[in-house]
Formats: C-alpha cells, sequence, structure tokens
C-alpha cells in the first residue's frame, strides 16, 4: 500500500481471504465487526442469533471497488460454505435490507493494522473496518434504529432519520423540493410541517430509490400526481419525506384510480390480444388494454407536437441557427420514429419484462403506460440524435422548444 495514500483502509483475514477469496473476506470482517458489536449492545436478537443488515445496493456504496454483483457471489459463497445465514426482520414489505448472521462465532482479532504510518514519528494506528459512529450501513434500514447505531432517534412512523449525506443525487433533492413545496401549499395546522430539512427529504427519496428499488420514472410520476392532487378526498396524507416513502405504493395507487376511465379503441385491442400471449403476473392481465390506449393516446399526442413544431418553424419568417436544427431533427423524426401501435407494442413489452421481476409492483400496469417524459424515451431519442447529428443534446434542444411553445 501506497504510504502517502488516502481513504479508508480496508480489512480481512487472510484464513479468510484463502478459503473464499478477498472479496467475501473483506465482506466476513465487516460483517463479524457488526455482529460483534450488536451482540455487545444486545441489539438485532432474533431467534437466538445476533444479527446486522446490508443490502447488496448499500454494501457497494461501503465497498466502492466492488461491484453488486461481486458482492451477491461473494455473499452467496459466504451462505452455501455455512459461514453465514440470512433472514429477514424487516417491518416494511418494500425494504429489501438481507440480514445476516454468523453460523460459528462472533469476533475474531476484529483489529485491523493499518500498513500507512503516521506523519512524523511513521508509528502504526489501529483502524476498525468501519468507525464506530457510522451504521452497518451506509444507509440506515427502516428499523431496529438506535443510538448505538450513531444515528437519532427513529422518526415515529419507523422510518429511521438518516443524517445527510453527499450520498443523494440532484434527482433526490429535485423530487424532494417538489414535494416539500406541495406540503406547504397546505395549512401548516394540517401538516404539522413547522420547519423542514430538505437534505433529510432528500435521503429519504434516495432510499426509495435505491433501497425500495422503485425507478425514478415511478417516482417523478407519483410527486407529480401527488403535487396536483395534494389534499383533495381519497388522496393519501404525506406530509414528510418519510411518510412519502412509507405511501407510496397508497400514492401510486391512487394515481392509477385516476386512469379508471379509459375508453379502448379497437386499435388498442389488437394490441392487447397480440401481448395477451405473455403471463402478465399479479393478475395484470386485465389492465393491458387501458394501458395500450395510454400509450397510444401520448405517443400520438407527442408525435403531433412534434409536427406542430416543425410547421411554426416553417411558418415563421426569420428561424435562429438553433431552431433551424431542431427542426432538421424533428423531420428526420417524423421519418425515422416508429408508428404508434408498432411502438406502445414494444414498449409494453418492455414494460412485461420488468413486471414479471418486479416482486412489490402493485399489478396495474396503466402507471408504467408510455409517457413522454419517461427517462426510457429521452434515451431513445438522444440515441435518434446520435445517429443523425452525433450529438445527444439536440434531442434535448428539440424537446425543450416543443415545451416552450417556441418563440
Amino acid at each position: 500500500m501506497d504510504e502517502n495514500a488516502g481513504g479508508k483502509v480496508y480489512c480481512f483475514h487472510e484464513t479468510d481471504a484463502v478459503r473464499y477469496g478477498v472479496h467475501a473476506a473483506i465482506l466476513l470482517f465487516h460483517i463479524r465487526w457488526w455482529v460483534a458489536k450488536n451482540e455487545a449492545n444486545g441489539k438485532h436478537q432474533h431467534d437466538g442469533r445476533t444479527w446486522t443488515y446490508n443490502s447488496r445496493k448499500a454494501f457497494a456504496e461501503l465497498f466502492p471497488f466492488l461491484s453488486v454483483d461481486q458482492i451477491r457471489r461473494a455473499m452467496e459463497r459466504l451462505v452455501d460454505d455455512g459461514v453465514l445465514v440470512k433472514g429477514n426482520y424487516n417491518k416494511s414489505a418494500y425494504d429489501r435490507t438481507m440480514w445476516y448472521a454468523l453460523t460459528v462465532g462472533t469476533a475474531i482479532g476484529q483489529k485491523c493494522q493499518m500498513e500507512r504510518a503516521k506523519k512524523p514519528n511513521q508509528t502504526g494506528e489501529k483502524a476498525e473496518p468501519i468507525p464506530d459512529n457510522e451504521p452497518d450501513t451506509i444507509t440506515n434500514p427502516l428499523s431496529d434504529i438506535g443510538k448505538s447505531d450513531g444515528v437519532g432517534d427513529p422518526k415515529a412512523d419507523g422510518f429511521g432519520l438518516e443524517t445527510p449525506d453527499s450520498n443523494t443525487t440532484e434527482f433526490d433533492r429535485a423530487v424532494a423540493a417538489t414535494l416539500l413545496d406541495a406540503v406547504r401549499t397546505m395549512p401548516p395546522r394540517k401538516t404539522g410541517l413547522t420547519k423542514a430539512r430538505p437534505s433529510t427529504w432528500a435521503n429519504h427519496i434516495r432510499l426509495l430509490r435505491t433501497r425500495d428499488a422503485i425507478p425514478e420514472d415511478d417516482i417523478r410520476r407519483a410527486v407529480s400526481w401527488y403535487r396536483g392532487n395534494i389534499g383533495k378526498e381519497y388522496v393519501p396524507e404525506a406530509y414528510s419525506g418519510a411518510a412519502f416513502r412509507k405511501k407510496f405504493p397508497a400514492i401510486e395507487a391512487a394515481a392509477g384510480r385516476d386512469l379508471t376511465t379509459v375508453t379502448i379503441s379497437s386499435e388498442a385491442q389488437k394490441i392487447g390480444d397480440k401481448l395477451s400471449i405473455l403471463p402478465w403476473p399479479k393478475g395484470s392481465a386485465d389492465t393491458v388494454d387501458a394501458a395500450v390506449e395510454l400509450g397510444l393516446t401520448a405517443y400520438r399526442d407527442w408525435c403531433k407536437a412534434r409536427d406542430a413544431f416543425a410547421l411554426a418553424m416553417r411558418d415563421g419568417q426569420t428561424i435562429t441557427p438553433k431552431q433551424r436544427l431542431a427542426l432538421s431533427l424533428a423531420d428526420h423524426l417524423k421519418a425515422v420514429m416508429p408508428p404508434p401501435g408498432f411502438f406502445v407494442k414494444q414498449w409494453m413489452e418492455t414494460v412485461y419484462e420488468r413486471a414479471r421481476n418486479w416482486p412489490d409492483w402493485s399489478g396495474d400496469l396503466r402507471p408504467l403506460a408510455f409517457k413522454p417524459e419517461a427517462d426510457a424515451f429521452r434515451k431513445m431519442g438522444r440515441q435518434w440524435a446520435i445517429d443523425y447529428t452525433g450529438d445527444p443534446t439536440r434531442w434535448d434542444v428539440l424537446v425543450d422548444m416543443m415545451n416552450k411553445g417556441v418563440s
């Protein structure tokens, strides 16, 4: 190791590395340390064992040099070899955090001699795998969070209040800001909101995205719908980031109920008949036709907006070079974008692949119908722009001009 290198020190036992591989040895060292700490604190005692918790994504954040697949294989090796046992003691069905316990032993010499020396006197110092003030994982689990984990008291609704950190993304912060703005439109006496920490709200959005594995598209649609419907009858009350995360399935279901009055066209029925050969999970086959109809309508509307933009550009006396480039791309898209029926059928086939591997999905396909604001459509558009111009941002410019009505 470079003596001048900075950053964290990661430890493992040589015998574990020889027996199970270096990746597994690193993870095992971490688990042993936390099991020992939890045992000493009398925490996480279930079925005669002491447990610690982590999701694979959280492990990947904690050990950035390991991929999720490497972590999965390493943990499976430790379980298959009888070193660890797996459990699930989460209070929420949406929480995919995995719990682990040792089959034999707890901490065996869990102090790590750092190879990096101190500055002037070059004396070694001891380091533990995770500092005492950090929880079992970089992100806290949903339940059983206490002072000894190094975080504050749990929220009343059972969702841990995490210390705001730099792990939140721009998406998390933007969604949290939108949600907070919506809640602030309600009377404070109803919401109980006196002051709020946007960074804490953003942490709950991050957990919804990473821990609960809710796609960004779904979060974006849900918060957009909630902003327009907050305070209405039968709309779930979610006046904090934690409450929004906890009630997300109910909010998504409520948004889906707004789509119940969909008139199915003959084209949508024909496409639905073709899609009916797929074994749609959770009884969702009943909503295929409605999702197809919604997708057809949205796709046609977007294409109409594209053509209206092109017409407006041609009718204008003068257009800027930027507008001319956008017009050129719009004309190209009219020629290369697939017809509505073909596009929506492919979209729904992709939805099927996602739905059948989504254990916590509600079973309603309508919220998953094609929408122009979906990230997947933006990726398609940027690829079309690359194929035509070599510049993916041309798509973003075109869409921005279409949305603004162009001036």
